[in-house]
């Protein structure tokens, strides 16, 4: 554990609320289903669709190194695999495409929640929670504990589809004491929006190829079709990574990123 790692923020509440300020920043476009991890498109909203997401950053530079070492690691044994499966298709094309599906490690974070906030109100109403849930529920959970520390025991898969880092048991237990927390708030404040807590923090993603990557790309959408993280493209490469401390709570608009991260409209006071 790297001891220069900050404690964790609080959330402030806006000042209209009779609190400190709140973090609301803008990230990229989210696919639902699997919370914020899809960044792949920026639909437009609807009162049924989400809007935001409640996260957990881990933003510590060496973290996105090793992260960045080990997408390097993966991505070529995974394109491999396909290419063998398909060998039809242009190996080179494929590696373009499966390289273009590493999620940029400056975006890591696990999400606690989803939900529509797109009414003015029920945002202003949603920071209210936020603020209350730290305040009287994210201390209390830490019992004594000066920081959030989340240990990256290794890699797993959603459908194949999704590539990302898994917390201990330690980790998920808090994580979860959290999200049912700010549950209880968000749906006492009438934001009872479907969400499945499933903690990861995505390093690649299928959905990530999109746009002019996979439109300059002769084979591209039968690439996509089929384009899969199987157990062999990543087990060699699967490692604990370390434990690592939440260095911001955030609720995210889940809009395109700018420059490779969130647009920031509040500040954090840290």
């Amino acid at each position: 554990k790297d001891a220069t790692m900050p404690n964790l923020h609080r959330v402030p509440a806006i000042p209209a609320l009779g609190r400190s300020k709140v973090a609301i920043l803008l990230a990229a476009s989210c696919f639902p289903r699997l919370c914020s991890d899809a960044f792949a498109r920026n639909p437009p909203r609807s009162k049924s669709s989400p809007t935001h997401f409640v996260a957990l950053r881990l933003s510590q530079p060496q973290l996105w190194q090793r992260i960045e070492q080990l997408q390097e690691e993966i991505w070529p044994r995974a394109a491999e695999i396909w290419s063998t499966a398909n060998p039809h298709i242009p190996e080179e094309e494929v590696k373009t495409a499966f390289k273009a599906t590493v999620y940029p490690a400056s975006r890591f974070h696990y999400s606690l929640f989803v939900a529509n906030l797109m009414e003015e109100a029920r945002l202003e109403s949603a920071k209210e929670c936020l603020s209350e849930w730290f305040d009287t529920d994210v201390q209390q959970i830490l019992a004594g504990r000066s920081t959030l520390d989340i240990k990256l025991v290794g890699l797993n898969t959603l459908r194949d589809e999704v590539l990302y880092l898994e917390p201990d048991q330690e980790s998920l237990n808090l994580m979860k004491a959290m999200f049912h927390k700010l549950e209880m708030h968000f749906h006492a404040a009438g934001i009872q929006d479907k969400f499945r807590f499933r903690p990861h923090a995505t390093i690649m993603k299928a959905s990530q190829l999109r746009g002019k990557a996979l439109q300059n790309l002769k084979h591209g959408k039968a690439i996509k079709k089929t384009l899969r993280y199987p157990r062999e493209a990543w087990a060699e490469f699967n490692r604990t990574l370390g434990t690592y401390s939440v260095k911001e709570v955030q609720l995210l608009d889940m809009h395109r990123p700018v420059d490779g991260y969130f647009v920031d409209t509040w500040d954090i006071l840290g």
